[in-house]
């Protein structure tokens, strides 16, 4: 859930036209590379709990401890 929330924050901070113009107007270049880790990050997160829950899901052991 963590993960999806973290999804919806980026996609919805990259494309909201508000914040666009605050990155524009004080000239942060760095801003959407921000974004884009936590884009990346938030992918990894919703990967991570999906694999866990498989595995538990199938009762495989050595899976939950990786």
């Amino acid at each position: 859930i963590l993960g999806c929330a973290m999804f919806g924050v980026a996609i919805w901070i990259r494309v909201e036209p508000v914040f666009q113009e605050w990155a524009e107007f004080l000239e942060l270049e760095e801003f959407y590379t921000g974004v884009y880790i936590l884009l990346i990050s938030s992918i990894f997160v919703m990967a991570l709990g999906f694999f866990g829950c498989g595995a538990a899901l199938m009762e495989h052991v050595t899976a939950l401890y990786i």
